[in-house]
């Protein structure tokens, strides 16, 4: 529920300051135990099929069916077929997607760009994922190529050019190749 919330919170903030993007108008609508869509006047447009069902986001919506999750288009076809554990909506070109306990990226068309292979991994922002592997966080590029090191003890997701990051017991901020850029005491 946290994460429906939060999600159309942040959703409907960028839809107010975004051109309009396919699947825009439509709004998830909950029938019985089932979800579809509905554009903004309420006409029922792809019937309710879903288990669960997220807004559009990067042209796509994150759907669940048969326990699986997926990713359909504003006309309701399928994008992405529903095989993921979990799968959260599109933040840039990427969204983060889980199979088999491990955690990946897929892009607006549907492609692995980076494969479910990392323990835990957060949204992409910026064009770069956070991912963790080996108990240590380190930064992707949206084609899966390495942008720092996995170092960090704890790491945040890029915002306005910078992302926070624990090491040694220190926070700090660095840019998007790696290096400190504030709070960058005793280099």
């Amino acid at each position: 529920m946290y994460r429906n919330l939060i999600g159309l919170i942040l959703i409907a903030g960028l839809m107010m300051r975004l051109p309009a993007q396919p699947g825009a108008g439509l709004v998830p609508v909950r029938a019985g135990d089932l979800y579809g869509y509905a554009d903004t006047t309420g006409n029922l447009l792809i019937s309710p099929r879903y288990e669960r069902a997220y807004p559009f986001s990067g042209g796509l919506a994150c759907v669940r069916q048969q326990g699986r999750w997926g990713y359909i288009r504003p006309d309701g076809t399928g994008a992405v077929p529903c095989m993921y554990d979990d799968a959260w909506s599109f933040s840039g070109e990427l969204a983060l997607v889980q199979l088999g306990g491990r955690f990946g990226y897929i892009n607006t068309a549907g492609v692995q760009v980076i494969r479910p292979q990392y323990e835990m991994a957060l949204q992409a922002s910026e064009g770069m994922a956070c991912v963790r592997q080996g108990g240590r966080w380190g930064f992707l590029d949206a084609t899966g190529q390495p942008r720092t090191a996995y170092i960090y003890e704890e790491a945040w997701p890029f915002f306005g050019g910078k992302a926070q990051v624990r090491l040694d017991g220190r926070w700090f901020y660095i840019d998007k190749s790696g290096q400190c850029v504030q709070d960058c005491q005793g280099e």
